[in-house]
């Protein structure tokens, strides 16, 4: 099973994106460790100020207002009363005193405190948003739990208690007699932070994966480009790349468009160099046959004059061979309207030729040394297998062409032979029975040059040979 795409931008993506969900979970269980005991701190400071400025209001009330003050101040976490006796009989939580003694300035005899776990199950008070699974505050008849020294000490000693945090009293001596007695749950920390990390973390992940993704689209487009051209160049059509993107990137698609260029100057240097050397040959061969034919006639007048033409021949398809047809540009034309003119001409010529077609098939191709290869395939099977049976095969993004004849075949270790210039499997060194040995060599050396490939295989139905010639599709319109 394989996990990574197989391109380069969905790959940089994927890592991307799986790097910053590992990053983004390490840091939301940070904040969600650390913001939680920050939270539950804070919570409970602020009750402790509450319960403060609660006694102050009492301090400066009337006795006879005081259980109305009480009850205006009093909520369903934390309910707070004045009574003739604490709700605590010692103080039990010394830090918690202390801090109360410091902030109301009163002596310590005065303060009494006691912080206590949760129940098991933490009970549920009502009335509240954050007080589903916390305990209720004890009375005084409750079962008595260990005291703890402090609220950083439970919490160390509780880490997973978020949701049941500690329950607090507090016992308070009036100036006047009486204490101020209170029972609360210190407030638990509530998700909205984690949900707003969440939020903050998912868009600034979106925008940097958007932007990720743009860039990479940006840095890869000229690496399409240069990957493109080359396949172009492979099939012998020359065009510069354009040069954009990074430094690095500019300069690979210069020493590419250098390299092109240089190709190009020496297959034009060579062509050149063809095409004076054919000439420089006719010229001598013409002037050979000229003088041939000046004599009288005769069994020797006839060989030279077969040999004149052998020569001649040889020296043209030799130069087709080594020129091919490199600087023909592609056009778009109708592949199947090729293939069923080449095989009318040669039916009009006597030979027994069949064509299969789609129809109208479209496709980008050097149409002349198409149409050479073809003939030259298509001539081999008449001169071997007596018939030939054209058939155009559109497959996917791949056009198939076959051409099967009714002769004795080709041996499978032949196979790859017989495309090698100037190599004849026919016996004979006759002409008209064997030619020169180049048709095959030449047909391939054009098939490939246009990014196709032909393959040599059995006829499956009788004997004979199938020739399959697959060209890339660039468009087909059947």
């Amino acid at each position: 099973m394989r996990l990574l795409p197989r391109r380069a931008a969905p790959q940089l993506i994927f890592l991307l994106i799986l790097a910053l969900l590992v990053a983004q979970g390490v840091t939301l269980w940070i904040l969600a460790n650390e913001g939680r005991g920050a939270l539950r701190e804070a919570g409970m400071s602020g009750l402790l100020h509450r319960i403060a400025n609660a006694y102050t209001v009492l301090e400066l009330s009337r006795p006879a207002v005081r259980p109305q003050v009480m009850e205006a101040l009093s909520s369903p976490r934390v309910i707070m009363t004045v009574d003739g006796d604490a709700v605590l009989p010692r103080d039990l939580t010394g830090d918690i005193s202390a801090w109360l003694t410091h902030e109301l300035r009163i002596p310590a005899e005065r303060v009494r405190s006691e912080l206590t776990p949760p129940s098991e199950h933490c009970p549920v008070v009502e009335g509240d948003e954050h007080i589903e699974d916390h305990p209720r505050p004890r009375h005084r008849d409750d079962d008595e739990r260990p005291p703890l020294r402090s609220l950083q000490d439970y919490w160390h000693t509780h880490p997973h208690s978020a949701e049941c945090a500690p329950s607090l009293r507090v016992a308070l001596a009036l100036p006047g007699g009486g204490w101020f007695n209170v029972q609360a749950l210190p407030p638990r920390p509530g998700l909205w932070w984690v949900k707003a990390g969440m939020i903050s973390l998912s868009t600034t992940a979106a925008i940097l994966l958007l932007t990720v993704a743009l860039a990479i689209r940006r840095l890869l487009r000229p690496m399409r480009d240069l990957s493109q051209a080359a396949e172009r160049f492979g099939r012998g059509e020359i065009e510069p790349v354009r040069e954009r993107g990074p430094l690095d990137i500019r300069e690979v698609i210069h020493a590419f468009n250098e390299m092109q260029e240089r190709v190009s100057r020496a297959i034009d240097d060579r062509s050149r160099l063809l095409a004076s050397l054919s000439h420089d040959l006719r010229t001598p061969i013409t002037s050979m046959r000229l003088r041939v034919e000046l004599l009288p006639d005769s069994e020797d007048k006839e060989k030279l004059l077969d040999s004149l033409s052998e020569m001649a021949a040889l020296a043209e398809q030799t130069l087709d061979f080594v020129r091919g047809s490199s600087h023909e540009k592609s056009r778009r034309l109708d592949l199947d309207a090729l293939l069923d003119s080449l095989c009318s001409d040669f039916a009009d010529a006597g030979a027994k030729v069949g064509y299969r077609g789609p129809g109208r098939c479209l496709v980008d191709v050097r149409g002349d040394a198409l149409k050479r290869a073809l003939r030259n395939l298509i001539d081999n099977a008449l001169k071997y297998g007596e018939q030939a049976d054209v058939m155009l095969l559109p497959r996917n993004r791949q056009l198939v062409i076959e051409i099967a004849d009714r002769g004795p075949g080709i041996a499978e270790g032949d196979r790859e032979r017989v495309f090698e210039p100037f190599v004849r499997l026919e016996g004979s060194r006759s002409r008209e029975t064997g030619g020169a040995g180049l048709g095959m060599a030449i047909a391939r050396t054009l098939i490939r040059q246009m990014g196709g490939e032909i393959t040599l295989l059995n006829r499956p139905s009788g004997p004979g040979l199938l020739v399959r010639v697959t060209l890339p599709a660039t468009e087909v319109n059947a």
